[in-house]
């Protein structure tokens, strides 16, 4: 198992930021129709910046876990600066050239935050 692999996986099984906002900002919510994986943020604003992320959601270890450390990445930045930003360029782990067939999988927590905008 590569790294990456190892790193989606402990993602799937301990994701991070499941922790509840109480009265969050902004929710967003976005479900892959054709596997109904689905990704859940509550998110915290301040100045357009995310201050605090929830994440949680069902599905599979490539949509999880891509999804989970997708929310480590988020805070700080403006959703914006998320989603004009390559998916690649944010971790090698939403690399399409990584899980090709498996595009959806992988893209389902960035694609939830283009959906906010």
């Amino acid at each position: 198992m590569d790294s990456n692999s190892k790193l989606l996986l402990d993602h799937f099984k301990n994701p991070r930021n499941s922790d509840p906002i109480k009265d969050p900002d902004l929710t967003i919510e976005k479900k892959n129709d054709s596997c109904n994986d689905e990704v859940h943020y509550d998110l915290t604003l301040k100045d357009g910046k995310i201050t605090a992320i929830h994440f949680h959601g069902k599905g599979c270890v490539l949509s999880q876990g891509c999804a989970s450390l997708l929310s480590e990445l988020m805070i700080g930045k403006t959703i914006n600066e998320l989603t004009t930003t390559p998916p690649e360029n944010l971790h090698e782990a939403f690399s399409p050239s990584a899980y090709p067939s498996r595009l959806k999988c992988t893209q389902l927590g960035i694609n939830a935050l283009k959906s906010s905008i």
